[in-house]
């Protein structure tokens, strides 16, 4: 299968190994299952603020934690096919919080704009919700 979805992360400041950079397991997008992850035989390398680091969601990766009293801010944009939702990381994480009608009385060119974000939204407001099957 092709990549679904690429992770994009940016540290905006260095990560080093007491700040608790990403942990990757380099070829492990081609693993049958995740059960071959082994800790010992991760990669793990300090990023520097302004870095890109792109991952295919198919790689397996782990943060490590920080073990410093420094904060660790990181932007994360995920680019991904129309037809794939992050359901494992980010199950009942509101992206936004917006109404139907809300969205509705936006201009459209900002409907465009967020139309993804707030799809992810209102699913995962569904699945949280019991209905009658």
């Amino acid at each position: 299968m092709p990549p679904y979805a690429i992770n994009v992360a940016v540290p905006l400041v260095d990560v080093d190994p007491q700040t608790g950079p990403t942990g990757i397991w380099l070829g492990s997008q081609q693993w049958p299952d995740e059960s071959r992850a082994d800790p010992a035989s991760m990669t793990v390398e300090p990023f520097q603020r302004g870095d890109c680091v792109l991952l295919d969601y198919r790689t397996v990766h782990a943060g490590v934690p920080n073990r410093s009293t420094i904060p660790r801010p990181i932007v994360y944009m995920v680019y991904a096919r129309t037809w794939f939702f992050d359901e494992i990381n980010h199950p009942m994480r509101p992206s936004l919080g917006m109404t139907l009608e809300e969205y509705n009385n936006l201009p459209e060119d900002v409907q465009l704009l967020v139309l993804r974000v707030f799809s992810q939204h209102a699913r995962a407001r569904f699945f949280a919700e019991p209905h009658d099957v």
